[in-house]
């Protein structure tokens, strides 16, 4: 498990029903765990099998996010 994961488990409490799917990863609901009122979503991408073009794109929605 990578640090990025364990901070978010740490501050979130992730439901495993995926929201969504494409061509980059899942999409999954969380909860903060100090402030219930707060949900996200939160984004697994899976950048191992990813082409050097395909991660450019990723940072390109990342920037807009």
């Amino acid at each position: 498990m990578t640090q990025g994961v364990k901070e978010l488990r740490a501050q979130y409490n992730i439901n495993r029903n995926v929201l969504g799917a494409g061509a980059f990863g899942q999409v999954f609901k969380a909860v903060n765990k100090k402030d219930k009122s707060l949900d996200v979503a939160i984004k697994v991408i899976n950048k191992k099998e990813m082409s050097p073009e395909d991660l450019a794109e990723i940072m390109d929605e990342v920037s807009i996010l």
